[in-house]
């Protein structure tokens, strides 16, 4: 059975929610994914490593292949407990519990870290246990970063821990050493130096039951602490951290995509860029919807003043009551100079009741009639077809023409 082992970034690169213990889960979209360090072994020989995205991790035909997340150990921080009766890592109440018994050893908000207990979970209340906290967002989203590169974690550990027996083993580059320190209070990594070097030492209840370093580091250990240090191979570490069963993503939740709410989604910070600008091009319209309606507003008032002081120089006898509504003022007045100052229209009833009734035959007057401008129907007259061409005749000299419609008169002035 093929292993694969990587390490996850310490610093992640990905988008977190705006909201406290959030996970949101979209594969963050980057320039350049982080390297992180890996190893691939089969039947316990190194087929490969170094650093790769997490795209570009190898991968084996073997359908069996188990992927172990390592913790770093800059991520990670220790805390020792004892669980009370009744209470072991399966228990449902378990993080309250953790939560109470570290209030005073935590220095960050409990809601944003993940607590898991070192061990296996039927082991029960007894002596003191280790607890590894970690934030709770980082570790989701670099184990969603590998899941969405088709690399999903099988379990995760941590790559130095929990604390055990005294050792100190020397890392890191040439230029910058770097100090994992492991005894039975504490494991945590710094870096080298010849005062953090004896302070280590003064630590220790006892000597270091052990000194080592990376191979390719070892003359410059030995040079730096004037003793003699063993050789222990990255990759004989990171095998030895895959060796507990226990699991760090223990009561690791993560969201899945199908349950992310669309204004989750939109307040992400990535989006804080595009929140701003749309917010800027709203204040925008708005500052030129308010400019538009003051000008045309401004238009409308000028106009009003215009017809206000055009009613007043044409009507001069216009009252308050007029200028409230000039142009209906206007109107009302223009209509009656007309009607004050034009004569009679051939077209007016008047003109054509006088006109048809002085040449229609003595003793013939209409029962009723119907009018519309220019045209008159007069019903009843009971015209002889002789009667009815002398009057149409007669009515054409008086420029009307007339015709029967049975027993109705039409007439029409005539162009």
């Amino acid at each position: 059975m093929s292993l694969l082992i990587v390490v996850l970034p310490r610093a992640h690169q990905g988008t977190f929610g705006d909201t406290p213990g959030a996970v949101l889960d979209e594969t963050p979209a980057q320039p350049t994914a982080p390297a992180l360090d890996f190893m691939l072994l089969a039947e316990g020989e190194v087929i490969e490593a170094g650093r790769a995205p997490a795209t570009a991790l190898p991968t084996t035909r073997d359908p069996a292949q188990e992927v172990v997340a390592l913790v770093p150990p800059q991520a990670l921080s220790w805390h020792a407990v004892v669980l009370p009766p009744g209470v072991n890592t399966a228990s449902p109440r378990l993080r309250a519990v953790l939560v109470g018994l570290l209030e005073d050893q935590l220095l960050d908000d409990p809601t944003e870290l993940h607590l898991v207990v070192a061990g296996d979970a039927r082991d029960s209340a007894g002596p003191k246990r280790w607890v590894a906290a970690c934030e709770r967002r980082w570790l989701a989203m670099a184990l969603q970063d590998l899941e969405a590169a088709g690399c999903k974690p099988t379990r995760v550990l941590p790559e130095w821990g929990p604390p055990g027996a005294a050792r100190v083993h020397l890392t890191g580059t040439p230029e910058q050493l770097q100090m994992l320190l492991s005894s039975p209070h504490s494991a945590t990594m710094v870096d080298f130096s010849p005062e953090m070097w004896a302070w280590a030492m003064q630590a220790s209840d006892t000597q270091p039951t052990r000194l080592s370093a990376e191979p390719e580091l070892l003359a410059q250990a030995q040079a730096l602490l004037q003793t003699e240090v063993q050789a222990w191979p990255r990759s004989e570490r990171w095998a030895a951290a895959t060796l507990p069963r226990w699991d760090l993503a223990h009561g690791l939740h993560k969201r899945s995509r199908t349950r992310r709410s669309p204004l989750e989604w939109l307040l992400a910070p990535r989006w804080r860029s595009l929140r701003w600008a749309l917010l800027g091009l709203l204040a925008i319209h708005l500052v030129g919807l308010n400019a538009l309606a003051w000008y045309q507003t401004m238009q409308l008032a000028s106009h009003q003043d215009r017809m206000r002081q055009l009613l007043l120089q044409t009507f001069a006898q216009s009252d308050a009551q007029a200028l409230a509504d000039p142009l209906l003022h206007m109107q009302r007045e223009l209509l009656r100079l007309r009607s004050a100052s034009t004569a009679p229209a051939a077209t007016d009833l008047p003109v054509m009741l006088v006109a048809v009734l002085s040449v229609s035959p003595q003793g013939r007057t209409p029962q009723s009639l119907d009018y519309a401008p220019g045209h008159l129907q007069l019903n009843g007259l009971a015209l002889t077809p002789a009667e009815l061409q002398a009057l149409a005749s007669a009515m054409q000299a008086l420029s009307y023409e007339a015709r029967s419609q049975g027993q109705a008169l039409s007439m029409r002035a005539m162009p």
